[in-house]
């Protein structure tokens, strides 16, 4: 139920003047464009079965963590992904 597949990783530049004063902004990087998370994406496959596709994250001081859910909660674990991550304070 609810199924999601998630990434987590230690990043020790959130550093708490970060988190309280600054902020954290997260790109999916593909085919050579970035697009800001959260990304939503709709999708029909050849049997005109429909589903959206969620990337999102939230971070804390020290961690980030990406999310990837199918709305139709399919057991499919998302491929390769490159994300960007910029901090600002």
């Amino acid at each position: 139920l609810n199924r999601y597949y998630t990434s987590h990783f230690s990043m020790p530049e959130i550093t708490s003047t970060v988190y309280k004063d600054g902020t954290v902004v997260a790109y999916l990087v593909t085919n050579g464009v970035q697009q800001n998370l959260p990304y939503v994406r709709h999708y029909e496959d050849s049997s005109g079965n429909l589903w959206t596709q969620t990337v999102d994250y939230d971070f804390s001081v020290g961690n980030l963590n990406v999310y990837v859910t199918n709305s139709d909660f399919a057991k499919e674990q998302p491929g390769t992904m490159n994300f960007r991550v910029v901090l600002m304070w």
